[in-house]
């Protein structure tokens, strides 16, 4: 993760969509929620690390 990513995740904007974004159990739901995030209009920065980030197991 670069540091402009993470600055990214600690805004109140940031916060709130590693919330909307839950826990993430597979890589495909990886895929799947990156290509929900950039379909709302998210830019690729704020998307990668939103959804990587909370990858169980």
């Amino acid at each position: 993760m670069e540091m402009s990513e993470l600055t990214a995740l600690l805004t109140r904007d940031g916060l709130a969509l590693l919330d909307a974004v839950g826990t993430i159990e597979s890589t495909a739901e990886v895929a799947r929620t990156v290509s929900r995030l950039r379909a709302a209009g998210h830019s690729p920065t704020s998307s990668r690390p939103s959804s990587g980030r909370r990858i169980c197991g």
